[in-house]
């Protein structure tokens, strides 16, 4: 009977799987194409095709994903990972592919989806998905820098198995609270940085209930203030290794409590650009696997804890700005515990530390150096051996004075950034001095080199930023600094007294982008220079001629001699015709105006010292971190002849023209009001003639206007803009009329003369009519106090008359009051007789 039954058992599973092998291409359950070890499921891959339409790719990436045969097998398309042995879909990763559109609701069923990683794409706006929260394998979910918007979906809070969670910097918002979050009971990495969580006022009492939670990225989220009680010290995650709160002003000490229960195993810790106050708490002395710690940017005093010296795992402290003091040599000592053996990054710059510098006996390890921007004097020591792996020093703005040899700077062979400016050093190398260095970034503005061109510099190869303003330099720049591999990015030659011709300066260093070469004796025509530039400062030279030079982006010429007509290439200006995150792309570095910012091991190093002199408003203005967003030409007390270009209209991210004090002509641009951006015009000792154009009404932000001393006529474009100028920025223009100047148009003459008896008529009638209304005003006044005293006085004495109790107080109380008058008369009288009579 067994056997029988064993072979029914039998046939029905053979019969089952014949009957499946005919079925599959007609229900499409399973194609198998490809690796024979290799399943696609199909209702998977539609799903994938479906999720594809909704997308813009422009880029190809997804050129693999077709319904053609040699592309139906889905486990081999780009970004797609499949099981080996089920053909279900375990992991899309496509992060910064260049896509754009929506995510396709069609992704529901990948039932078995581990890993959905879609960052860096744009999402155009579009909200995430609620249908994400019912993936319920997902494990890792990236939509990091997505362009995705909305409310954060609390559906998500059904992905109990996520370990890592990322929505940072997107366009999110939080509707009431965290408590979604608190269901992740498997999250490992979190981060929703850049997001706006100002109303999770349970932000760390969820955080603090999530078990296994080892990374905690929170940036600029805008946390509310969080009080701690005992009761969240319970539940404090104790695998947390990395967290970064940075940039959340509202977070005050109470955070350092929060902290003390899970400070184990923290190894990243990241409080910068808060509004801390007091010492720095001993707290962090208790983190015995501490790496890095940043609280750069607030507002702590005093000096460094011992504790901290005392962390043997310590590589990187940073506590530049801030407002610490005492001296030097005091911050060293309390790093002389074990930590001075494994530091290697240490900022102390924006400070108020005093003293002279010591001589870092002890620091073998160390490779970064900020002590800038203190109140440190006297001379740096010679030698200084034991700083032999120093990469990065920074010393500028002290009060630091001797002398910069070759013997001390040979003490860094690894050293990549040099910055001394804004000191009082003097420089002593020999002329074939080969330093064993090669350094990306050097500044030395204000240090004493001059009056030759530092001939150790054809050297360095590698340079990015060079910066040699106010130096002393007083002879030519030699033939072999245009001939060097540099692929400079900034340059500044500034206050000198170099003289010599510019050579064609586009072709040597194509990538750079700031060049400042004011202040110097430069001759000659201009220098061609690159169309990527965002500031060019060539003023105060002796230039000639300015139809060679071929499109500048940011441009200040002010002050020399240059003659000829205004370009006609302004439309190639890029910067200026186009924001300019669109245009920058820079190796290097990331963009803030001048500030340069670059990532080391160690993490990110920011230079703002760079400045700017620009023509602004009627005034010379220095702009520094800032100056990514001042677009500006600057073309004043020249010699320039002809028109303006019309295609200066195409520059509409220009915030700042001036081309005062030049001999140009002809009319003014009449789409100049397609420079919306405009906010200060400076037109003026010019010889344009003909009307104001039109569109000028459309200038909203323009805050300065001058144009003055030209041969402009005709009336003044009524705007709420340019009627708010003083009269005296249109001064100088005789045939011009209209407010804000007194002069009247002659069409404006001629309809008043001709309309004088209908003006008297309406001037006897207006006067007429007020004399009305003011009799009107009276006599409402007077029959008003009528009614008001009538109403009080028959109010009282009608309540008196009917009212007996009333009456009889109120006669008491007068009574009474005669009384009291009385006798305070009578007896004040007595005591100032007595006094007289003394």
């Amino acid at each position: 009977m067994a056997l029988i039954m064993g072979r029914r058992s039998h046939k029905l599973l053979y019969a089952i799987f014949t009957l499946l092998l005919h079925l599959k291409p007609a229900l499409g359950f399973i194609s198998k194409v490809g690796d024979d070890n290799v399943w696609c499921i199909e209702r998977e891959r539609q799903a994938l095709l479906e999720f594809k339409e909704k997308l813009i790719d422009n880029t190809n990436m997804l050129s693999s994903w077709g319904s053609e045969d040699a592309k139906k097998n889905c486990c081999s398309w780009e970004g797609v990972q499949c099981n080996n042995q089920t053909g279900h879909v375990l992991e899309l990763h496509l992060d910064f592919y260049g896509l754009r559109g929506k995510i396709s609701p069609s992704l529901i069923e990948l039932h078995h989806l581990t890993d959905l990683g879609l960052s860096g794409n744009d999402f155009n706006i579009s909200q995430i998905p609620k249908f994400i929260g019912s993936l319920s394998n997902l494990k890792h979910l990236d939509l990091n820098g997505a362009n995705l918007s909305g409310p954060i979906p609390f559906q998500l809070g059904n992905l109990s198995n996520l370990q890592y969670l990322d929505l940072s910097w997107n366009n999110l918002k939080l509707v009431q609270n965290l408590e979604w979050l608190s269901h992740l009971v498997s999250i490992e990495h979190l981060d929703l940085s850049n997001l706006n969580l100002g109303v999770a006022n349970d932000w760390l009492k969820v955080v603090s209930g999530l078990p296994n939670l080892s990374e905690l990225w929170l940036y600029n989220c805008s946390l509310p203030l969080a009080t701690t009680s005992p009761l969240l010290h319970i539940n404090s995650s104790k695998s947390l290794t990395y967290l970064d709160l940075s940039n959340n002003p509202c977070i005050n000490s109470s955070v350092f409590s929060w902290m003390l229960n899970s400070s184990t195993n923290l190894a990243y810790v990241d409080l910068s650009s808060n509004q801390l106050r007091g010492s720095i708490p001993n707290v962090f002395g208790n983190m015995n696997s501490l790496e890095r710690l940043d609280l750069h940017d607030n507002q702590f005093e005093g000096g460094i804890p011992k504790s901290l010296g005392d962390i043997c795992t310590l590589r990187g402290l940073y506590l530049s700005s801030n407002n610490l003091n005492g001296q030097v040599l005091e911050f060293f000592h309390n790093l002389q515990g074990c930590a001075k053996d494994s530091l290697e990054s240490l900022h102390l710059g924006g400070n108020q530390i005093k003293g002279s510098m010591p001589k870092f006996a002890k620091f073998p390890s160390l490779r970064e150096l900020d002590l800038s921007n203190n109140k440190l004097n006297g001379s740096v020591p010679e030698k200084i051996e034991t700083l032999y792996k120093l990469e990065f020093l920074d010393l500028r703005s002290n009060m630091l004075k001797g002398v910069i040899s070759e013997t001390l700077l040979s003490n860094f062979p690894n050293l990549f950034y040099l910055q001394l400016s804004s000191n009082s050093f003097t420089s002593n190398f020999s002329f074939d001095w080969i330093p064993p260095f090669q350094l990306n970034d050097l500044y030395l503005r204000s240090c004493k080199l001059g009056p030759h061109f530092p001939n150790w510099i054809k050297t360095q190869k590698n340079l990015i930023f060079l910066d040699l303003s106010n130096t002393r330099i007083s002879n030519t720049i030699p033939t072999w600094f245009w001939d060097m591999p540099f692929e400079l990015y900034y340059l500044n030659l500034s206050q000198n007294k170099i003289k010599g011709r510019l050579p064609n300066i586009s072709y040597i260093f194509s990538d750079l982008a700031i060049l400042d070469f004011s202040s110097n004796k430069f001759e000659g025509p201009l220098p061609a220079v690159s169309s990527n530039l965002t500031s060019l400062n060539l003023s105060k030279n002796k230039f000639l001629g300015l139809n060679s030079f071929i499109c500048s982006i940011t441009g200040d010429l002010s002050q020399n001699n240059i003659s000829g007509t205004i370009p006609h290439c302004l439309n190639n200006f890029n910067a200026m015709a186009h924001k300019i995150s669109d245009i920058m792309t820079d190796k290097y570095s990331t963009w803030n105006g001048p500030e340069y910012s670059f990532y080391t091991d160690y993490g990110k190093y920011s230079d703002n010292s760079l400045n700017i002199i620009v023509g602004w408003k009627g005034n010379l203005y220095e702009y520094g971190k800032n100056f990514g967003e001042m677009r500006s030409i600057d073309l004043a007390n020249n010699e320039l002849t002809g028109n303006i270009p019309e295609e200066i209209s195409s520059l509409i991210e220009l915030k700042a023209l001036n081309l005062s004090g030049n001999t140009l002509t002809g009319e003014i641009p009449q789409d100049i009001g397609k420079l919306e951006q405009l906010e200060s015009l400076d037109l003026s000792r010019n010889r344009f003639s003909g009307s104001l154009p039109a569109s000028m009404v459309g200038l909203h932000y323009l805050g300065y206007l001058d144009l003055s001393y030209n041969k402009l006529s005709g009336r003044i474009p009524t705007g709420t803009q340019l009627q708010s100028f003083d009269p005296s920025k249109f001064m100088g223009n005789v045939g011009l009329c209209g407010p804000p100047l007194i002069e009247k148009c002659p069409e404006d003459v001629t309809s008043n003369v001709g309309g004088s008896k209908n003006h008297q008529e309406d001037r006897d009638g207006g006067s007429k009519n007020h004399h009305g209304y003011r009799d009107e005003f009276w006599k409402c006044l007077y029959v008003g106090t009528g009614f008001g005293f009538a109403a009080g006085f028959w109010g009282v004495c009608v309540s008196l008359i009917l009212n007996r109790s009333w009456r009889h107080a109120y006669f008491l109380t007068l009574i009474n009051l005669k009384d009291w008058l009385y006798v305070t008369i009578v007896v004040h009288t007595k005591i100032l007789r007595e006094m007289f009579h003394n």
